[in-house]
């Protein structure tokens, strides 16, 4: 995975009528943003390999990374920290209208390569960005939104209140999403993560808190996804693979090879209403779905207190997708998990597709009767 580690010079310095100071590092520079000033203008003079460094305090912007190898490096997600905040204007740009099919609409950071935003047809990828140590809080679409990018790392981020997504990884490959802490989405729609329209994303999940976030992670239509050491709560969806094959989504085929392990699922039990427009029924106490999902593994997971009387309640829940015009699941494995007090069954299959195996979990119910 993509890193870049800065070496900066201790003996700084400001360059007089600049409106931020730039610390020598080697080949690459440390751009320094205090309270005031425009990160937005930090980034565009950044070059390749540099640091856009931004103090302690409270920043009114929408940020766009639109060049290779930008670190956005925050002084941290707590109350002494970097908080960035919607402007009382946004800027005229694609930013501005993410996500595009909400109602609402304004993205806080926006990680963006060269893309058709009819189409969405990625042109080129922006390579090697980082989004680090910072809190983004309260916009009204994603509060972090990518797309076409390689090699994105996403670390030791708070993403709070916001209206649609804390984080999209959309049509991107070879990203790290780490350490994160997602809270309190707005829209029942949203997600603390979405991760979609990739087959071969190359994408890792891990060592993520999510609390009160509609959806926990939601993977659309993406394949070569490791969710790994998450956690998962008070949501009505801890984690949903979905394999609708959409045409709108541009792939006909599944992609697949999906590793969900070592996550804790529990008390997901918030209530996310029907919507007619994304043909989301409603759901409510779901710990683990797989909707059409294929050559994915669920193993050592912990799923625990998600109870519904929905279509996808309980603790672990394998589905056809074809009600959605998907496909039926094939070669899924379900093993060495804990499942306990989910409702109506800690493990639920409905029978179809081929190559599933279901086995070695810890649980009490399930449907058919004997999974357990």
């Amino acid at each position: 995975m993509h890193s870049k580690i800065r070496t900066v010079v201790v003996a700084a310095f400001a360059m007089v009528g600049m409106a931020f100071a730039v610390l020598p590092a080697d080949a690459a520079q440390v751009i320094v943003v205090s309270p005031g000033q425009s990160i937005q203008a930090a980034v565009d003079a950044a070059s390749p390999g540099d640091t856009v460094l931004v103090r302690p305090g409270t920043y009114h912007e929408s940020v766009t990374i639109s060049k290779d190898d930008i670190t956005l490096e925050g002084s941290g997600t707590g109350a002494g920290g970097t908080l960035l905040e919607p402007p009382a204007q946004f800027p005229d740009d694609f930013c501005a209208s993410v996500p595009p099919d909400f109602p609402t609409e304004g993205g806080g950071i926006c990680v963006f390569g060269d893309f058709d935003h009819e189409t969405g047809v990625v042109n080129s990828r922006v390579t090697g960005d980082r989004v680090t140590n910072l809190r983004v809080s309260g916009f009204a679409g994603d509060d972090i939104g990518t797309y076409a990018t390689d090699s994105l790392r996403v670390d030791h981020v708070v993403a709070e209140n916001p209206g649609v997504y804390g984080l999209a990884v959309l049509a991107s490959t070879n990203t790290l999403v780490d350490d994160n802490t997602v809270r309190d989405v707005v829209s029942g729609q949203g997600a603390a993560m979405y991760l979609a329209f990739a087959p071969d994303a190359n994408l890792a999940v891990t060592h993520n808190t999510m609390t009160a976030t509609s959806f926990g992670v939601f993977v659309q239509d993406a394949g070569d996804v490791m969710l790994a050491g998450n956690t998962v709560t008070g949501s009505c969806d801890g984690m949903l693979v979905l394999y609708d094959n959409h045409p709108d989504d541009g792939q006909a085929l599944p992609a697949g090879n999906i590793a969900v392990s070592g996550n804790t699922l529990s008390a997901d039990n918030e209530l996310c209403p029907a919507n007619d427009f994304s043909h989301q029924p409603e759901i409510k106490g779901t710990g683990i779905a797989l909707v059409g999902a294929t050559k994915t593994a669920v193993t050592g997971n912990t799923v625990t207190g998600n109870t519904g009387t929905d279509l996808l309640s309980g603790g672990i829940v394998l589905l056809s997708a074809a009600p959605f015009g998907g496909l039926d699941e094939s070669n899924v494995a379900i093993t060495a998990n804990t499942v306990t007090g989910n409702a109506p069954d800690d493990l639920h299959w409905d029978g179809n597709g081929t190559g599933v195996v279901i086995s070695h979990n810890t649980c009490g119910t399930s449907s058919p009767a004997g999974l357990c």
